[in-house]
């Protein structure tokens, strides 16, 4: 039996602490099936406040997690980084949760060639 090839999926957040929106990305990427999907969660963070609950939650849980410090809401940098890291990873599909992930993720999707999905919470 040939073994299926799993779609690489990247989270975006923009977490502060854990609320409504982080909620849903933990469940979510610890529910994935691991069978079917690679999930990695990249977080944009203060450049101040690197760590968070969020952030420190999930380093716990031991799900593949990206930060990406902002000195400004949106940014030229931020957004190559993105870029880059979605390079990296291989992404397939950008989910975004929140208005600012929502922008960055719409204008790497453009460049990277890839479909994105947003979540309004």
């Amino acid at each position: 039996m040939t073994e299926m090839r799993k779609i690489r999926v990247m989270q975006l957040i923009a977490p502060l602490s854990i609320a409504g929106a982080e909620r849903v990305v933990q469940t979510l990427s610890s529910n994935l099936d691991s069978n079917r999907f690679e999930n990695s969660i990249c977080a944009l963070v203060n450049y101040r406040r690197v760590d968070n609950s969020f952030t420190e939650a999930i380093e716990r849980q031991g799900l593949n997690l990206d930060k990406i410090l902002l000195k400004y809401v949106l940014g030229p940098g931020p957004l190559q980084e993105l870029i880059k890291l979605a390079r990296k990873r291989k992404t397939e599909i950008l989910h975004s949760h929140g208005y600012r992930t929502d922008v960055m993720s719409y204008l790497a999707s453009k460049v990277l060639k890839v479909p994105m999905v947003s979540t309004v919470h």
